[in-house]
């Protein structure tokens, strides 16, 4: 077979170009705007302030919406550095397995990718268990809302409340996850579209802060009220920034076709039990009939971006120029003859075309030539130190929540759904998962729910 890169580029030398000269733009803006050199290091300390500014500028609605002050928000390089620290140090420990004590009480102690699949896993029965016996369609866009932003709260914010009490209170818990993660909407939806007749302000949320205290417990580092210790500036880019890509990613990858069923044993490779005391991520590039699982969360991240522009305002007030992720990730440079097309199996012929015997840095920069930048340039969830965390919570997401469906529940029918998928947040709403001959499939869950917790606590 004919490597659809190499036919590209040989045959289309005209397209191929403007391709090239689309992402070397968006390439250089971000370069600029991140505060890096052609080589990728950090630039002059002048610039950076200018460049925290303009990025400060354009975020000011958001940051007033939530009263935040974080790495998006700030003009300070200390506080810049502070938050990204703080994400780094955050994400090495939860990615580091640990051995529990005797006396730890929380739901899981395990440590690693294995207590964040199986907090993943508790989650998704949780929300499948208490939509489906309210005698309803579950709606399957709050349904991962719940399951991402319960997952965030785990990941990044230091709870007062031991995890087990999220279990031992099910039900109201969820109702304080759903309010949140609806307002949490709310609120974007108002800070990104046209400014509305009256400003929203952080201050006047009054029940979400109480939401919020209610989640975290009472006796805690964080105050909604409080900008720099606002639980929101962790929230926010690891829930806001994730449930849309986890939502198509799901649509995506159970849309039936000729290899969904290979995408979908992929990503249970993953989430399911650990190989030989590993969980399975790249493969070999040699084992043809293997997709790894992240060539499938890569071809999610090309087609839904977590940031679809990134917008800077040089000064205040003054009109915000942008770049377009999507349409670099979109271009025939990246995927060239089916851009609009979702084809995991693409990530493995740009290697075959590019990357032979390249190490995971070189891959990564290769795809950065080539346009795939969906993290930008700087995310701390997307550095080396990282080892791809952004991607692997991605994975467990999507993994976890097609993995639970199985054969047993009914999505509507996909294939109908207009290709590409719609891109606005807003999208896929009223999307909804039915039990399939309306028999009690998931009876047994609560008490295997049940089960869990007595185990762990």
């Amino acid at each position: 077979m004919l490597n659809p890169y190499r036919v590209f580029y040989e045959t289309r030398e005209e397209d191929a170009n403007a391709a090239r000269e689309l992402v070397a733009k968006t390439r250089n803006f971000l370069l600029y705007h991140s505060f890096l050199g052609n080589d990728h290091t950090i630039q002059t300390y002048d610039h950076m302030e200018q460049g925290l500014a303009a990025r400060a500028n354009s975020y000011q609605r958001q940051s007033e919406s939530f009263g935040v002050d974080n790495s998006f928000s700030t003009d300070s390089p200390g506080t810049r550095s502070f938050f990204n620290d703080e994400i780094k140090e955050k994400m090495r420990e939860l990615v580091e397995p640990r051995t529990p004590s005797a006396s730890d009480q929380d739901i899981d102690s395990r440590g690693g990718w294995e207590e964040l699949i199986h907090c993943a896993e508790i989650y998704a029965e949780e929300v499948l268990y208490l939509q489906h016996h309210s005698d309803s369609p579950i709606n399957v866009s709050e349904a991962i809302q719940f399951m991402t932003l319960k997952l965030s709260f785990r990941c990044f914010i230091d709870l007062d409340i031991a995890i087990k009490e999220w279990h031992q209170r099910v039900e109201q818990f969820y109702s304080d996850f759903l309010f949140i993660a609806r307002e949490m909407n709310r609120l974007t939806n108002a800070a990104t579209t046209a400014p509305p007749a009256t400003p929203l302000n952080w201050k006047d949320q009054t029940a979400l802060h109480a939401a919020l205290r209610t989640v975290i417990g009472p006796d805690t580092d964080y105050d909604p009220l409080a900008p720099f210790i606002n639980p929101m500036n962790y929230l926010i880019p690891a829930y806001e920034h994730v449930w849309t890509v986890v939502l198509r990613g799901v649509i995506e990858v159970l849309t039936p076709s000729e290899n969904s069923p290979k995408w979908q044993e992929s990503l249970q490779s993953f989430v399911g039990p650990e190989e030989d005391g590993e969980r399975i991520w790249d493969t070999d590039d040699d084992e043809e009939h293997k997709i790894p699982p992240a060539d499938i969360i890569k071809e999610i991240l090309r087609l839904h971006p977590p940031i679809r522009h990134v917008r800077r305002q040089v000064t205040a007030g003054d009109s915000e120029v942008f770049t377009d992720i999507t349409k670099c990730h979109r271009s025939e440079l990246l995927a060239p003859g089916d851009p609009l097309e979702f084809r995991p199996e693409r990530w493995r012929q740009l290697r075959q075309a590019y990357c032979h015997g390249d190490t995971a840095q070189d891959i990564k920069t290769k795809e950065r030539q080539l346009g795939f930048m969906p993290f930008g340039l700087t995310c701390p969830s997307d550095s080396l130190e990282a080892s791809d965390f952004g991607m692997k919570l991605i994975a467990v997401l999507v993994g976890v929540f097609c993995g639970l469906l199985q054969d047993t529940w009914n999505l509507e029918p996909l294939s109908s759904l207009p290709r590409p998928l719609d891109s606005d947040r807003n999208a896929f709403q009223d999307l909804m998962l039915d039990d399939e001959d309306d028999e009690d499939h998931f009876g047994g869950a609560i008490d295997q729910l049940s089960d869990r917790m007595e185990t762990a606590l």
